[in-house]
């Protein structure tokens, strides 16, 4: 997912593939940009099974998705 988000937004995220903590310091990055906002405006919802998060549009996301797309 990082390797994506670095692809499509160098100006923003951008990270040395090697170097693990700066991996992580962009997920965090991303999570708090954007993943944070989402879930706070109604559009995905989080479900942690285990160790992984899962992530759900919802029905509004699903709705402004087919506006998007």
């Amino acid at each position: 997912m990082a390797e994506k988000f670095e692809k499509r937004f160098k100006h923003i995220y951008s990270f040395s593939g090697e170097d693990r903590r700066k991996e992580q310091a962009l997920l965090n990055k991303i999570n708090r940009r954007v993943i944070s906002k989402l879930e706070a405006r109604g559009l995905i919802e989080k479900e942690k099974v285990g160790r992984n998060v899962f992530l759900r549009l919802t029905e509004l996301g699903e709705f402004l998705r087919c506006w998007v797309s």
